[in-house]
C-alpha cells in the first residue's frame, strides 16, 4: 500500500470504510499504517489532501499522517491553480477537524500553521496579476469553502489592491461587456473583496455603457454596481441614458409589463436619482406596458407607481426593497 499512488490508497480507504467485518477493519488499519510512508514521498498536494480526508472520514487518520499531508501540501502549493487553493485548504481543515475535533482544531499544529501562512502568501502573490476570470473562479471556490475561505479572500484582496494601486484595470477586464463587469463586481464584493479594489471595474465599464442596447441590462448593471458599492454619479447617469435610449427605440412588443417593471425596480434599488430623459422614457414605457395589458398584479403595481410618480419609482417601493 505504501508503495502505490496516493489516489489508490485514498480509494481503498473510502471503499473499506463502507465494509464491515474483521478483514475490512484489518485492511483499513493497514491503509492507515501505510499513509505516513506514502505521504513522506508524495509531491501532489491534491492527492495528499484527498488521502487525509478519506482516511479521516473512515476514522483511520492519525495526527502523524495528518501532519504529513500538511507538509506535502505546503511544499506543492505552486503546482495548484489559484482557484484550487481554497478547496485544498478546506479538505485539509475537514480532515483535521475529524482527527482533532472542532473546525479550527488544526490551527494548534505548527505544521498546519506553517501551511496557513504559506497558503496566504501564495494567494496574495498570485492574485496581484490574476486575470478577472481567474479571480471570479477563486472567489466562488473561496465562498464554497466557508470559514476556511475568509482569510484567503482577505489575502487575495491585498494582492489585488496592490496590483491596481495605480488605478489600472484588472487584467482581462477590457474584454468584458459592461453587464459582465457589473456582475463580476457584485460577485467579488459578495465574496469579500474590498470595494476599493473593484472601482477599476466600474471605470472600465464606463466606456462600454454606450454598447448597451437593452434597458433591462442597463438596469441590472446599475443595480449590481450599486450592490458592489462601486460606481459614481457619472456611471449611473450613463446607465440611465442607455436605458432611456433603449426604451425610446424599442418596438412596442419589447415593452412588456414584466421587463419595464423589472428595469424600474432595478434602477430604484440602485438608488439612482432619475435624470429627465430616463424619467420621461420610463413614464412612456410604463404607460405603453399598462395599455398592452396582461401584467401580473405585482408588475401592474410597479407600473402604476411609475405613472403616479411621473416616471419616478421610490427606492422604498416593495419591488425595489425585495431586490435589496
Amino acid at each position: 500500500l505504501a508503495a502505490g499512488p496516493l489516489a489508490d490508497l485514498a480509494c481503498a480507504a473510502a471503499a473499506l470504510s463502507t465494509r464491515s467485518g474483521r478483514d475490512a477493519r484489518s485492511a483499513l488499519a493497514a491503509a492507515a499504517d501505510a499513509a505516513p510512508a506514502a505521504l513522506a514521498r508524495a509531491t501532489d498536494a491534491h492527492a495528499a489532501a484527498n488521502l487525509a480526508l478519506r482516511l479521516a472520514e473512515a476514522g483511520a487518520l492519525d495526527a502523524r499522517a495528518l501532519e504529513g499531508a500538511y507538509r506535502v501540501a505546503t511544499g506543492a502549493l505552486s503546482a495548484a491553480t489559484l482557484a484550487e487553493l481554497p478547496g485544498l485548504s478546506a479538505r485539509l481543515a475537514r480532515a483535521a477537524a475529524a482527527v482533532c475535533g472542532g473546525e479550527r482544531a488544526h490551527n494548534t499544529s505548527a505544521v498546519a500553521l506553517a501551511f496557513d501562512r504559506a497558503l496566504a502568501n501564495e494567494v496574495e502573490a498570485r492574485s496581484g496579476g490574476a486575470e478577472l476570470d481567474e479571480l471570479l473562479a477563486f472567489a466562488s471556490r473561496a465562498q464554497a469553502a466557508g470559514a476556511q475561505g475568509d482569510p484567503l479572500v482577505a489575502a487575495a484582496g491585498r494582492g489585488c489592491s496592490a496590483g491596481v494601486g495605480g488605478g489600472g484595470a484588472l487584467p482581462g477586464a477590457d474584454a468584458k461587456s459592461a453587464k459582465q463587469l457589473a456582475r463580476a463586481a457584485r460577485d467579488l464584493r459578495a465574496a469579500g473583496f474590498p470595494a476599493a479594489m473593484l472601482r477599476p471595474l466600474a471605470a472600465t465599464a464606463m466606456a462600454k455603457v454606450p454598447d448597451i442596447d437593452n434597458f433591462t441590462q442597463a438596469g441590472e448593471a446599475a443595480f449590481q454596481f450599486a450592490a458592489a458599492g462601486v460606481g459614481d454619479f457619472a456611471l449611473f447617469a450613463a446607465l440611465q441614458e442607455a436605458a432611456a435610449a433603449a426604451m425610446e427605440t424599442a418596438p412596442r412588443r419589447a415593452l412588456r409589463p414584466k421587463t419595464v417593471a423589472h428595469c424600474a425596480s432595478l434602477m430604484a434599488a440602485a438608488g439612482c436619482a432619475p435624470n429627465a430623459r430616463y424619467q420621461e422614457a420610463l413614464l412612456d414605457a410604463a404607460r405603453s406596458a399598462l395599455a398592452r395589458g396582461g401584467a401580473s398584479a405585482s408588475d401592474a403595481e410597479v407600473l402604476a407607481a411609475v405613472v403616479d410618480g411621473e416616471g419616478r419609482l421610490s427606492a422604498f417601493h416593495p419591488s425595489a426593497l425585495v431586490l435589496l
